[in-house]
C-alpha cells in the first residue's frame, strides 16, 4: 500500500509572471518491497502523478516533475512537483488573439460635406457638389480628389494544435499542415464569401461576407511540445448600406469593394452657363476574389488548456488538490 505525504517544507509560492511553486512529496511503500513492488520506478511514478493536481491552489500550472529514491530505506521516494505561471508557455489546444486598429490610405473624389467656401473679392464660390480639388474652366473641369486614411480592424489568431489531433480542425486527405499551407497559398489575399465566426481566447467576432480579408499566415512545429503553432493574420472593413454620396444612394458596398464615381459632362444652369461636373453614376467594384474562409479556422472553441500534452497519457485515479 503506497502513501504520499507533502513535506512541511513546501514553499507557499506566488501567482504572477514567471512565478513558480515547488511541492516536495514523500512516497512510501511497504517496508517489504516484494509486497507492493515499492521499488518499481514506473509503478510508483504513475501512483504519484495520479495524485498531483494539474493546477495549484494559486492557479499555477503543473509544469515539471522530479523523482528519486529517498536514500533512507527501500520503497522510499522523494518527489518534487513544479508549477509555473500559465503565461510561461501556451499549452497545446490553447489559443491567443491580438489586434490593432490599422488602416490604409484611400482615394476619394468627394467629401461628406462642404463645410465652407471663401471667395476672393468680386468672386462667387462655385458649388462643386462636394467634389474635392476641382480645377479647370467650365466645360473642361477635372476632379483630382484626395487621399483619406480609412481605419481597419486588424488582428491575428494563433492556435497551438496537437500533432495528433490537428487533422480534426483542419481536415484534408493529406498531411493536415500541408492542407492548411495549401489553403493559405491559394486564398491569401482573398475575402470571405461566407459568414465567418471567430471564437478565440474569450473574443467572439462575426464577419458577414465581404468584410474579412485573409492577409496571410505562418506555422511552425514547437520544439519539445509535439504540436504546431499556427498564426493567421486578418484585416476587416465593415459592409455599408444605403449611403447617400453626391446625391446618389449607394445601396450596398461590401467592406473590401471599391467605390468610384463617373462624372458626366458639366451641367448648365437656366441661363445656359456651365456648372461644375456632378457625379452621374456610382460604381461598386469587386477587386478581391471571394472564397469561403471559415473552414481555415479550427471549428472548435479553443480555450485555456491546463493539462500538459504528455500528462494525458498517465492514468489518473482521483486527483486531490494539495
Amino acid at each position: 500500500m503506497f502513501t504520499v505525504v507533502e513535506s512541511m517544507w513546501s514553499p507557499a509560492g506566488t501567482l504572477g509572471q514567471n512565478s513558480q511553486e515547488t511541492f516536495t512529496l514523500h512516497v512510501a511503500g511497504d517496508p517489504d518491497p516484494a509486497k507492493d513492488d515499492a521499488d518499481n520506478y514506473t509503478k510508483v511514478l504513475k501512483f504519484t502523478l495520479a495524485r498531483c493536481a494539474t493546477v495549484s491552489p494559486l492557479g499555477n500550472i503543473f509544469s515539471d516533475f522530479s523523482f528519486e529514491h529517498a536514500g533512507y530505506g527501500t520503497g522510499r521516494w522523494k518527489c518534487e512537483a513544479i508549477y509555473k505561471t500559465p503565461e510561461l508557455n501556451r499549452s497545446t489546444e490553447d489559443s491567443s488573439f491580438s489586434f490593432k486598429i490599422g488602416g490604409q490610405m484611400t482615394h476619394i473624389d468627394a467629401s461628406l460635406a462642404t463645410v465652407a467656401a471663401y471667395a476672393a473679392p468680386g468672386k462667387t464660390p462655385i458649388n462643386f457638389n462636394k467634389a474635392i480639388n476641382v480645377s479647370g474652366v467650365p466645360g473642361n473641369i477635372t476632379v483630382a480628389g484626395t487621399e483619406r486614411y480609412t481605419p481597419s480592424f486588424d488582428f491575428k489568431t494563433t492556435f497551438y494544435v496537437s500533432s495528433r489531433t490537428v487533422a480534426v480542425p483542419f481536415g484534408g486527405s493529406t498531411s493536415p499542415i500541408q492542407t492548411l499551407a495549401d489553403d493559405l497559398k491559394a486564398h491569401a489575399g482573398s475575402v470571405n464569401s461566407d459568414v465567418v465566426n471567430i471564437n478565440v481566447d474569450g473574443i467572439s467576432l462575426t464577419f458577414q461576407p465581404g468584410e474579412l480579408l485573409l492577409i496571410g499566415g505562418d506555422g511552425q512545429k514547437r520544439v519539445g511540445f509535439g504540436d504546431w503553432e499556427v498564426g493567421l493574420e486578418w484585416s476587416s472593413f465593415k459592409n455599408q448600406a444605403s449611403r447617400k454620396i453626391q446625391g446618389i444612394t449607394v445601396a450596398q458596398q461590401n467592406g473590401w469593394d471599391l467605390l468610384w464615381f463617373y462624372y458626366g459632362g458639366p451641367e448648365v444652369d437656366a441661363a445656359g452657363k456651365a456648372l461644375a461636373p456632378k457625379a452621374a453614376v456610382a460604381y461598386v467594384e469587386q477587386i478581391y476574389e471571394y472564397v469561403p474562409l471559415g473552414h481555415i479556422l479550427p471549428p472548435q472553441t479553443f480555450g485555456t488548456s491546463t493539462i500538459p500534452n504528455w500528462l494525458v497519457d498517465i492514468p489518473t485515479i482521483d486527483i486531490p488538490q494539495f
